[in-house]
C-alpha cells in the first residue's frame, strides 16, 4: 500500500483493516510527494501507531537519498522506485506473492481468499508471473460509480490495472503501476478493487491534484471548479486528464461493497 498526502486518517485506518487478514501489509511513505512537495497533512502519530488497527501492518519510510540522484543533483523519488523498494523488502522477507494495492483501494475479504486459494495456484500452473484486476471507480461517495468508457461499452466493471505479482519473479516497476512482466499476465476476471480515489472532501481533492503522480497538461483549476465543485449527476467527461471522456458520467450504485466501506 502507499500512503499519500490527500488520504484522510479515517480512510487509511479502513484500508489497513481491509487487509488485516493477510500475512503482511506494507505501507510505503515517500519523504515527499510525487511532485517533490512536503507532505502537508502527514500524521506521523497515526502512522507510528497504525499497527494498533491491524497487527500485520508495517510502515516503510522511504527517503530521497535511497532513490539516488538525477544529474547528480535532484533526488530521484518516483512512484515506480517506491513500489520497487517495497517489492525488494517483501522478497527479502521471503514472501511468495504480493497484492499491489493503494490506500484508496479496497477488496471484499472473500475475494482475497478466493484469489489466494483458486487463482494463485493457477498462476503457477500456467507460468504467469503477474495478474491484472479491474477497478470499480467511485465518485464523491460509495453511492456513485463511474462506468468505464475505454472500450466504448460502458460497464461498471471498471478499468484494468496491475495487481498481483509473483515475488519469485524478477518483475520491477517502470512507471507508476506498469512493470516488466515477461510472461503472460493472469486475469482476475471475477474479482474487483473498489477504488475510492475521488471519495474525499473538496480540500482533499484540491491537495490530490497538486501532489499525485499522474502528469497532465490540463488545467486543474478549471477541472476542479467545473467537474468537481459544480458537479451534478448530469455532468459528463469527469476524468482529470487530457482524456476526460474515459469517465463519461457518474451513475448511482447500490451493489456490494467491502464491509469497511459502509
Amino acid at each position: 500500500m502507499f500512503y499519500s498526502d490527500y488520504i484522510s486518517d479515517e480512510q487509511l485506518i479502513k484500508a489497513v483493516q481491509n487487509s488485516s487478514h493477510l500475512d503482511k501489509c506494507y505501507i510505503g511513505l515517500c519523504q515527499k510527494t510525487w511532485t517533490n512537495k512536503p507532505h502537508k497533512n502527514l500524521n506521523l502519530n497515526l502512522l507510528n501507531g497504525i499497527s494498533s488497527y491491524a497487527k500485520n501492518t508495517e510502515v516503510i519510510f522511504i527517503e530521497s537519498k535511497e532513490a539516488g540522484l538525477i544529474d547528480n543533483v535532484t533526488p530521484a523519488i518516483s512512484e515506480a522506485f517506491c513500489r520497487n523498494h517495497i517489492l525488494d523488502i517483501a522478497r527479502q522477507n521471503k514472501y511468495d506473492f504480493m497484492f499491489i494495492q493503494d490506500t484508496d483501494e479496497f477488496m471484499i475479504k472473500e475475494d482475497y481468499e478466493s484469489i489466494i486459494n483458486d487463482h494463485i495456484p493457477n498462476m503457477k500452473k500456467y507460468n504467469y508471473d503477474s495478474s491484472g484486476i479491474r477497478c470499480k471507480n467511485f465518485w464523491k461517495s460509495w453511492n456513485y460509480i463511474i462506468p468505464s468508457e475505454i472500450s466504448n461499452v460502458p460497464t461498471h466493471d471498471g478499468e484494468w490495472t496491475n495487481f498481483g505479482i509473483d515475488l519469485h519473479s524478477d518483475i520491477k516497476f517502470t512507471k507508476n503501476r506498469e512493470h516488466t512482466s515477461k510472461n503472460k499476465c493472469g486475469v482476475l476476471q471475477d474479482w474487483f478493487l473498489f477504488h475510492a480515489s475521488f471519495i474525499m472532501t473538496d480540500d482533499q481533492v484540491k491537495e490530490k491534484l497538486n501532489t499525485w503522480g499522474h502528469s497532465s497538461d490540463m488545467n486543474y483549476d478549471t477541472w476542479y471548479q467545473e467537474k468537481w465543485l459544480d458537479w451534478t449527476p448530469e455532468t459528463t467527461d469527469l476524468h482529470p486528464s487530457t482524456r476526460p471522456e474515459i469517465w463519461k458520467q457518474a451513475v448511482p450504485y447500490d451493489g456490494p461493497l467491502p464491509k469497511e466501506c459502509y
